[in-house]
């Protein structure tokens, strides 16, 4: 999916649009401009039904802890709404 020619995605964690909220990002999410790192190993916890009549399923729950930062200020900039 692009717009004029630039992919996009959709974040169900921006704010709704809405006065004074900054619903849309826009620029360069390179790595070279935006890193991400594990802070943490993966937790993996083994999930197991006590119920005798659901055998062989098995659950597995996993964890791990990231962070972010934007390297180069200048490479993204968020559109305002305008208030109300």
């Amino acid at each position: 999916n692009t717009l004029l020619g630039y992919p996009y995605t959709i974040n169900a964690y921006m704010p709704n649009p809405g006065a004074g909220t900054k619903p849309i990002l826009f620029g360069n999410f390179g790595r070279e401009f935006y890193r991400v790192r594990r802070v943490s190993g993966i937790s993996v916890i083994r999930l197991e039904g006590d119920d005798r009549k659901v055998k062989l399923v098995i659950g597995l729950f996993a964890v791990t802890r990231m962070d972010a930062r934007l390297v180069v200020p200048n490479a993204i900039k968020a559109v305002q709404m305008a208030s109300a």
